[in-house]
């Protein structure tokens, strides 16, 4: 991609981020600006902060604007996983979060599945 091309990329990620993430206080254009370079990047990203900050919408536009948008997306909310208690084993932990026998066997699956798509 040319020069003059890439900048035509790059006024549109930052319109498609302005239109997501309205404002002008320090922080809305401080996460737009760190949002712009990790959309042209092909990595795992971790976003987190306090309920209600919006790490979900955050993730959402990483996806929907970067390299990976063709494939699956996945938000995983970390926190509404039980943590492991010394002496847990799959299925008590699979019981303990509500899923019946087996469930966490196919849920490691299907987010392993998940980033070998990447």
């Amino acid at each position: 991609m040319g020069d003059e091309d890439h900048g035509a990329g790059l006024g549109l990620l930052k319109a498609e981020l302005e239109s997501r993430f309205i404002g002008s206080s320090p922080g809305v254009v401080a996460l737009r600006g760190r949002l712009a370079p990790l959309c042209d990047l092909d990595v795992d990203v971790l976003v987190n902060g306090e309920t209600g900050t919006g790490k979900e919408v955050v993730a959402r536009a990483l996806y929907d604007l970067g390299r990976r948008r063709g494939r699956p997306f996945m938000a995983l909310n970390c926190a509404a996983i039980p943590a492991f208690e010394a002496g847990d084993d799959d299925e008590r932990l699979a019981e303990r979060m509500g899923m019946p026998g087996g469930a966490r066997a196919r849920l490691e699956g299907h987010l392993r599945a998940l980033h070998r798509t990447g």
